[in-house]
């Protein structure tokens, strides 16, 4: 047997997350290094506040060490980088997945360059002014490097080679300014500067281990509802091929017995008849009620609204259940109003057919009603049974698939008839309220 099921290859293996892999420059890339691109670049794009934060705080802290004019310019400078960075990533957010994919490089590239430049500003600056700072000023300083490297720890993480050049960038150049200032702090500064480097390499590789696995999770999630997607696309067509041809002989069978039942049989067999008629109406309904909701299900109703006679609609639906209703021993009335409705005209037989079926077949005893009121702004059928009513526990799961009542366990179906209501209903955009006591009846009301 050849299975329709989707091929799913498992997880393709992963090279050192460190080394810019050298399969990016091929035509074909996997899909982790895209989605790595994706939060890396949204990190970058979500902490641009925060990068403009502390290079305010890094100027304000060393402007008294630089002439104005240099200031002036290194400030110009930064902030038309800044403006370029912010260009940049607004290309990106307006490029297809696709398109991102073909230029995965150039963008792997364009990060480690913003990484490159954050930090040569920050440490270029820090290595030039420890020396003329003040001993608070250049722990201060350095203060806004540790930090610096704490935010790169988390946000360039998924881009390994970035978070190292901006680290080693800003850690070793503030630490060697430490040594130009002659300071007798510079060793401990310095060696503790390493550790902080090591420290935030470490975090980066956990943080990026983390989204690997977000991202496995995620492709084998993804994998999965592909599976169980295919799977009920296969049950669907099956169980509308299987209700399509099954209709056909029952129909055909229905036809014998109107043929049988026009010679006068004897009153023995004609109460036989009546049995049979009765089977094959209720596999007639099954049949059509698993149609319409694989059709549901697919999408395939398209809702046609135009104007209906209410009136003539319940006179039809009065012909075709009065009889059910009679061999069942129960009362019947339906009193209807002259009134036209903006709906569908099928659909709303079938929400019809499935709420009058459902209220004969659960009703043994007293009788069925249905009435139509009309007011100036809504027009409501109600459908009254004396029936075996709905449990409080069960009101909220009567309309889900193949949900039955406890006292429903000798009656025939599937238990997707009030499923089918409530979805076409939603189509259509009317409303059903249901008020029931068990052991008294029921009363749907659609408006």
């Amino acid at each position: 047997m050849v299975s329709d099921m989707p091929n799913v290859s498992p997880n393709p293996p992963r090279q050192d997350p460190w080394v810019f892999s050298a399969s990016l420059t091929g035509a074909n890339h996997s899909p982790f290094d895209v989605a790595e691109l994706n939060h890396f670049m949204g990190n970058i794009r979500q902490l641009l506040p925060a990068w403009l934060v502390l290079f305010c705080m890094s100027v304000w802290i060393v402007h008294h060490e630089f002439p104005a004019r240099q200031m002036a310019a290194g400030a110009a400078l930064y902030l038309a980088f800044f403006a370029w960075q912010f260009w940049m990533l607004w290309r990106y957010r307006r490029q297809s997945r696709a398109r991102r994919q073909r230029h995965l490089v150039r963008w792997h590239r364009f990060g480690t360059a913003v990484s490159l430049a954050h930090g040569l500003s920050l440490g270029v600056l820090a290595f030039f002014a420890m020396p003329g700072l003040p001993l608070f000023q250049r722990f201060l300083l350095t203060w806004v490097v540790v930090v610096s490297g704490a935010i790169a720890a988390v946000s360039v993480a998924a881009n390994g080679p970035s978070l190292r050049i901006f680290l080693l960038s800003t850690h070793v150049l503030a630490g060697f300014g430490w040594h130009g200032a002659h300071a007798n702090e510079f060793w401990p500064v310095f060696l503790s500067l390493l550790l902080v480097v090591w420290i935030y390499d470490r975090v980066g590789q956990r943080h990026l281990r983390g989204l690997h696995e977000r991202l496995d999770h995620a492709r084998e999630l993804a994998a999965a509802n592909s599976l169980l997607e295919a799977s009920n696309i296969s049950k669907t067509r099956l169980i509308v091929e299987a209700s399509h041809d099954l209709r056909q002989p029952v129909h055909a069978l229905g036809l014998m017995l109107d043929r049988i039942d026009v010679t006068e049989p004897p009153a023995k067999l004609k109460c036989r008849l009546v049995e049979v008629q009765s089977c094959v109406d209720t596999i007639s309904d099954m049949l059509v009620d698993l149609l319409d909701l694989s059709r549901l299900e697919q999408g395939e109703y398209m809702v046609s609204l135009q104007p209906v006679d209410l009136r003539a609609t319940l006179q039809d639906l009065d012909t075709a259940f009065q009889p059910m209703a009679q061999r069942k021993g129960l009362t019947w009335t339906v009193t209807s109003a002259p009134v036209w409705v903006m709906t569908d005209p099928s659909m709303l037989r079938r929400i019809m057919n499935n709420l009058i079926s459902n209220a004969i077949k659960y009703t043994h005893d007293g009788g069925i009603s249905i009435t139509c009121r009309t007011s100036p702004t809504s027009v409501k059928v109600r459908i009254r049974d004396s029936g075996v009513g709905i449990p409080a526990d069960k009101m909220r799961t009567i309309f889900s698939e193949y949900v039955r009542l406890d006292d429903a366990s000798q009656e025939p179906g599937y238990g997707i008839g009030l499923a089918v209501v409530k979805r076409m209903i939603k189509l259509l955009h009317h409303r059903l309220r249901v008020a029931s006591e068990p052991g008294k009846g029921s009363e749907f009301t659609l408006a």
